[in-house]
């Protein structure tokens, strides 16, 4: 799994960490310090922020939007894995927001089922029938 390129390619952002759930990280931007860290990093604040939501019923977390004066983050979320974007802070986000929305909403394909083997059924040899007797 790696950054998808429509986001890489868009100005507001400036480099980008993907994680798993577990915050192992699957993907980074070049340039990326510390991207491991971030990965693990991240994964437990979005596990953190989504125990807090489901303990005050909100829904399923889907993104997460930080904007200071002089930086802005992006994350994204889904079951397998999140996105977690650094942002120009000077510029407007809904674009990148639009994406990230889409990007989380998305159906992760279940792996192929392992074919189990194909199963012959032995047919037993005749029994031979009984002498008759004479």
């Amino acid at each position: 799994m790696t950054l998808p390129e429509q986001l890489r390619v868009m100005p507001e952002v400036q480099g980008g960490v993907l994680g798993d759930a577990r915050g192992a990280l699957l993907d980074s931007t070049p340039g990326t310090r510390d991207a491991a860290d971030l990965s693990a990093q991240t994964a437990a604040a979005m596990s953190a922020l989504t125990a807090a939501g489901n303990a005050a019923g909100l829904a399923r977390l889907e993104t997460v939007i930080v904007k200071g004066a002089a930086s802005a983050s992006a994350i994204a979320l889904r079951a397998d894995a999140f996105l977690r974007l650094a942002l120009d802070a000077s510029k407007a986000t809904k674009a990148v927001e639009t994406a990230l929305q889409h990007w989380s909403r998305e159906t992760v394909p279940a792996p192929a089922p392992a074919r189990a083997p194909r199963l012959t059924t032995l047919t037993p040899p005749p029994v031979p029938a009984p002498p008759v007797a004479a």
